[in-house]
């Protein structure tokens, strides 16, 4: 139900865009894009995010649809420092040993 996911998230987000749940709505929107395969709508929604909430709970995990979608884009180095970029900045995130492995399978490829 990604296509349902992403109007909610887009309505809510059109109706209160300074509610304190907006992060966790734009982290939804770009996750429902990136489920439904639009990875630079989901890329362009994360970066909303990170710009708008970057001390957000959401920002690692924004980090990571982001570099998932880069991948799926073949855009191989910009995967390597969002990955790079999200281990330093947020080195105690959930998310961060997933980071870790990814980048080092991303850098093994030649």
């Amino acid at each position: 139900k990604h296509k349902e996911a992403f109007a909610a998230y887009d309505k809510f987000l059109k109706d209160f865009p300074n509610s304190a749940l907006a992060p966790d709505a734009l982290y939804g929107l770009g996750y429902s894009q990136f489920a439904l395969k639009n990875y630079k709508s989901s890329i362009a929604t994360q970066q909303k995010l990170l710009d708008a909430h970057p001390d957000s709970a959401q920002a690692p995990n924004a980090m990571m649809n982001m570099a998932n979608s880069q991948i799926q884009l073949g855009q191989v180095s910009a995967a390597k420092k969002t990955l790079s970029d999200l281990v330093k900045k947020y080195p105690d995130s959930e998310v961060t040993p997933t980071a870790k492995k990814r980048l080092k399978m991303l850098e093994s490829i030649k």
